[in-house]
C-alpha cells in the first residue's frame, strides 16, 4: 500500500517536517505541502539545483553564515562571506586573504567591520577542518497514502476517485463537476481567502491561503495533491508522476543517497523497499 518517491534536497535531515516549509527551494507552486517524486530522476534533478553553491563543514552540516528570523528568512549580518566563500569553491584561505586585504586597505571603514567579522568565521571554519562542496541528497521514501486518497491537479471533479468527489462536495461550495483540482484548490483559496487567492503571485498571502487549503482538503481525508512531471522541473517524463503531502506523519524515509552509511528504517519502512537496500 502507498507510494514509493523521491526527493532531492541541498539538506541532511532524518525526517520531514512541515514546519521547514519555505526554508529549501520554497515556491509551493502547486500548493502547500511536501514535494515528491515516483521518479528518481527527477529527485535527483532538484538535488542538483538545489545544491547550487553550497557548502558543508566537516561534520556534514549545511554551511550557512546567516542567521534565520522566525519566518525563515535570512537576516544578513555578512553579506560578504557567501559570496566569497563560493567564488573560491570552499577554499577558506582565499576569503580569509581577501578579507584581511580589505582590513589592511580600508581601516576604520563599515567594510573593514564586516571583514572582521567574516575572518572570525572563516578563521573557526578553517581550525575545524575547513568546508566541502555539498553534493546533496536524494531521498527514497514511503508515501503512506494511496494515489486514491490525492486531488488529482490535473483532473475535473467528474473524473477524481470516488473518495475525493465525496470529500469535495462534502464541502458544500458550488464546485462544478468540470472544475479541475488545481481550480478546486484555488477556488477553497478564495472562500478561506487571506487575502484573496491568485496562485500565479508567490506571495505570503497566496502561502498562508494555500497552508490553509491543505489543511482543510486533509482535514477531509484528501491526503494531498498529485499532478504530471514536467511542469516544474521541465522533465518531460510522460509516465511520472508528482505528489504534495499534506501530512509530515505519513512520509517515511527509506533511503538517502550522498552520505556514508544507511539510514535507519522502519519495519513498515523496510517491508516496502523494493530492492536490496543498498547506498
Amino acid at each position: 500500500p502507498g507510494i514509493i518517491a523521491f526527493h532531492g534536497s541541498g539538506a541532511d535531515f532524518d525526517e520531514f517536517r512541515l514546519d521547514k516549509i519555505g526554508t529549501g527551494e520554497g515556491a509551493q507552486a502547486f500548493g502547500y505541502g511536501l514535494y515528491f517524486s515516483d521518479s528518481e530522476d527527477i529527485g535527483n534533478f532538484y538535488k542538483r539545483q538545489l545544491t547550487g553553491s553550497s557548502f558543508e563543514t566537516k561534520d556534514g552540516k549545511i554551511f550557512d553564515p546567516y542567521t534565520m528570523d522566525n519566518d525563515g528568512q535570512p537576516i544578513i549580518k555578512n553579506p560578504n562571506i557567501r559570496t566569497s566563500i563560493a567564488d573560491s569553491d570552499g577554499d577558506i584561505d582565499k576569503p580569509i586573504a581577501r578579507a584581511e586585504k580589505i582590513i589592511a586597505n580600508m581601516p576604520n571603514t563599515q567594510a573593514s567591520e564586516l571583514a572582521e567579522k567574516d575572518l572570525v568565521i572563516l578563521r573557526d571554519l578553517k581550525a575545524k577542518g575547513g568546508l566541502t562542496v555539498n553534493k546533496g541528497k536524494t531521498y527514497k521514501v514511503a508515501i503512506q497514502p494511496k494515489p486514491e486518497e490525492l486531488l488529482d491537479y490535473d483532473l475535473p471533479l467528474s473524473e477524481q476517485s470516488p473518495k475525493v468527489k465525496k470529500a469535495i462536495e462534502s464541502l458544500g461550495m458550488n464546485i462544478s463537476p468540470k472544475m479541475k483540482g488545481s481550480q478546486i484548490y484555488e477556488h477553497i483559496g478564495s472562500v478561506l481567502k487571506e487575502p484573496p487567492f491568485d496562485s500565479s503571485i508567490s506571495n505570503t498571502a497566496n502561502f498562508k491561503t494555500s497552508k490553509k487549503v491543505s489543511e482543510k482538503l486533509n482535514s477531509l481525508g484528501i491526503k494531498g495533491l498529485k499532478f504530471k512531471s514536467g511542469q516544474l522541473s521541465g522533465i518531460k517524463d510522460s509516465e511520472a508522476t508528482n505528489f504534495v503531502i499534506f501530512d509530515d506523519k505519513l512520509i517515511k524515509i527509506l533511503e538517502k543517497y550522498g552520505i556514508v552509511g544507511p539510514v535507519a528504517v522502519s519495519a513498515t519502512a523496510a517491508a516496502l523497499r523494493d530492492d536490496d537496500g543498498s547506498t
